[in-house]
């Protein structure tokens, strides 16, 4: 599915992302998360093609707005999302920002391919480097554990002593 972020549907409908954020918060009730707009990992809102058909109706009424969804063509998936890169308006600005997005998103995805294929092969084949790299992070793990039984025990010794503390001062001594 192809996603518009805030910046790019102020583009389209030359007013600003800050308008755009207002309108989100003031028609709640009509631009609903998760069939007009979602949020990314990283915190953007990204607009479906409903939700900016929505955001045409309420800031540009009776206008005729030309839908990035209809006129663009299809991106190849890279990750996540795919943002619909908007007109050039004359700006480098916006266009990089989207631009890096996409990177990010695109080693994102990679990066993720390439830790489950590393996970399955130290589990399955591992190197003697990885033998001693997996003995080494199960003893950090132990000595966790220890010290975690250690913390637990002492807890419960503090405990006892403030319980007959507390039996003390009532004066009775149940122990």
């Amino acid at each position: 599915m192809q996603f518009l972020l805030t910046a790019d549907c102020a583009a389209y409908l030359s007013c600003s992302p800050e308008n755009i954020r207002t309108i989100k918060f003031r028609k709640k009730e009509e631009l609903l998360e998760g069939c007009h707009w979602i949020t990314s990992e990283d915190n953007k809102t990204l607009w479906t093609p409903d939700g900016f058909r929505k955001l045409a109706e309420l800031i540009r009424p009776g206008e005729d707005v030309a839908d990035p969804f209809e006129t663009m063509p299809l991106q190849e998936e890279t990750g996540p999302f795919q943002p619909v890169t908007p007109p050039y308006h004359g700006e480098t600005g916006p266009l990089q920002a989207i631009a890096d997005q996409i990177a990010l998103a695109s080693i994102e995805h990679e990066l993720q391919q390439r830790i489950a294929e590393s996970r399955r092969r130290i589990l399955t084949a591992p190197t003697e480097a990885d033998s001693i790299a997996l003995a080494q992070s199960l003893d950090r793990i132990g000595h966790t554990l220890g010290l975690l039984k250690v913390s637990q025990a002492m807890l419960a010794g503090f405990k006892a002593v403030n319980s007959q503390a507390a039996l003390a001062l009532e004066g009775r001594n149940d122990g």
